[in-house]
């Protein structure tokens, strides 16, 4: 099994990915750089363009870093350094490409031609090209289906150019008066680009080349029902697109596949000491990978982790029995230590999530773990569900204005909470002297439309039960929580989350944008 192992790995390094255009090939890895260049040019049949091809890579390995490739990065690669980085590149990319004529160019047309026979069409689409014979009075509709094919992309989405002329399917050479070899430019008019979200969920959006990338953030923001600029998108290097970008330019870059994520946040939670007699304590909160923090208060330092993965605050107060605590770095007196945080895309798309567990950004409400209730009976669930969890009716009361604008935008709201074991493991938590109990209070929820509720039936039947079930989901001692003869830590929280299933019931065939 190790000699096979070896043998695979050895044949894995041999090979690189070339891409042109939209067109991937697996190819022996080349020497050198004019080795590469004769290489590209036969296996994408280029050589009238060998001269001016260039390439850019993805590399792997030390080089990576130095080079800059890294996030997604191309690095341009010449005959200069292709001795360097010649082992470390993945994906070898001809960055060269041909353009479309401008509109405004003159179009010289050829004389008739009246001797008949065949005609040689040549068809450029980026750098990659194809030549083809054709009748001279043949319509171009087969020559055009043929290269539609070899290039991978619908005939409906292509339109061919000569020069600045616009070529139909049913014209011919003869009625162009066209002799010998002739060259054709196809762009690539309409791009339909594949969507994917973090769960897995895909739609097709069809939208004009020149059109901005503007048009799917409306889109996608219109359908999940939230805010545009709580969206990012990202192409299949993981680089973030612009809504200012043309989706020619993002097609050309990286191809049709992107992958969205959305921008949730943890929403004011903020964190109590009730000491049974005035101490002086530090207070040290640490953030997973999955979110990082967006503001904290008092002010204090944002401390990032090896890798700059973990991120972590600290805070040094004088805490009161009466939940008073006095900031000993600036003196600031405050009720509470304050802290939001903002999630950061993972991009790893399809992944289940274990209903047990809480990842900021993935985690999400289900039928079978959340209770749903109508917008307006919200407010008098969570105060009894909060009472029952520990929360003193001052906690109950910021926590419910705190969230009461976002509930209001929903017609019904599914909700749930954290236990504190998942909480802890997303955010932890470390309170010196040690507290004789901490208690985390963290909820999710999310809208749910008329149109969904049917799917939420358990849900529904679940907030008329008793909220004093929250107890155990959570894991609090309410017998504890109430004894001021101990060292308590309470900590409330929230974040809104996004609902799974909207774009997927869309056309699987593609929607215009246009």
């Amino acid at each position: 099994m190790p000699d096979g192992s070896t043998t695979s790995q050895e044949d894995s390094n041999d090979r690189i990915v070339v891409r042109c255009g939209p067109v991937r090939k697996l190819l022996i890895r080349p020497d050198t750089y004019q080795d590469a260049l004769k290489l590209v040019s036969e296996a994408f049949i280029l050589p009238e363009l060998t001269s001016q091809m260039a390439f850019s890579a993805k590399l792997s390995g030390p080089d990576a870093k130095h080079s800059g490739s890294h996030h997604g990065e191309f690095t341009p690669i010449s005959e200069r350094n292709w001795a360097e980085y010649k082992d470390q590149i993945k994906i070898l990319r001809v960055v060269k490409q041909a353009k479309v004529e401008k509109a405004d160019r003159v179009l010289v047309v050829p004389a008739a031609d009246t001797t008949g026979g065949k005609r040689t069409i040549k068809v450029i689409h980026e750098s990659y090209g194809r030549k083809y014979e054709i009748q001279a009075d043949s319509p171009f509709q087969d020559v055009f289906r043929a290269f539609a094919l070899s290039v991978s992309i619908p005939l409906e989405d292509l339109k061919f150019f000569d020069q600045a002329k616009a070529i139909e399917p049913s014209d011919t050479p003869s009625s162009l008066g066209w002799r010998q070899m002739t060259t054709l430019k196809a762009l690539r008019y309409y791009i339909q680009f594949t969507i994917h979200s973090m769960s897995g969920e895909k739609l097709c959006l069809r939208m004009k080349h020149n059109s901005l990338m503007g048009k799917v953030w409306d889109f996608v923001a219109s359908r999940l029902e939230i805010c545009k600029d709580e969206i990012r998108f990202y192409d299949e290097d993981a680089c973030r697109i612009s809504p200012n970008e043309t989706a020619s330019a993002v097609y050309n870059r990286n191809g049709t596949i992107l992958s969205y994520a959305v921008n949730q946040v943890g929403g004011k939670p903020v964190i109590y000491l009730f000491p049974p007699q005035p101490l002086e304590a530090t207070v040290r909160l640490s953030l997973e990978p999955s979110w990082k923090f967006d503001v904290v208060y008092p002010v204090v330092t944002i401390q990032d982790g090896p890798q700059s993965k973990w991120q972590s605050v600290q805070w040094r107060v004088d805490a009161a029995p009466d939940g008073n605590l006095r900031d000993k770095d600036f003196g600031v007196e405050v009720t509470y230590l304050f802290w939001e945080a903002k999630t950061v895309a993972r991009l790893r798309r399809g992944e289940m999530v274990a209903s047990k567990t809480f990842i900021p950004g993935q985690t999400h409400c289900e039928p079978e773990n959340s209770v749903v209730l109508p917008v307006q009976e919200i407010t008098q669930y969570l105060d009894r569900a909060l009472n029952l969890l520990g929360l003193h009716t001052s906690a109950r009361t910021d926590f419910l204005t705190y969230w009461l604008p976002r509930f209001l935008q929903h017609k019904y709201i599914a909700l749930r909470f954290v236990s504190q074991e998942a909480y802890e493991a997303a955010a932890p938590l470390d309170v010196s002297p040690k507290p004789d109990l901490v208690t985390r209070i963290f909820m999710i929820f999310q809208g749910v439309t008329a149109d969904e509720l049917a799917a939420w039936s358990e849900a529904e039947v679940r907030a008329q039960d008793n909220a004093v079930f929250w107890q155990s989901v959570v894991g609090t001692d309410p017998e504890k929580q109430q004894d001021s003869t101990m060292f308590r830590v309470l900590e409330w929280g929230g974040m809104e989350v996004y609902p799974e299933g909207r774009l997927s019931r869309l056309s699987a065939s593609g929607i215009n944008l246009e």
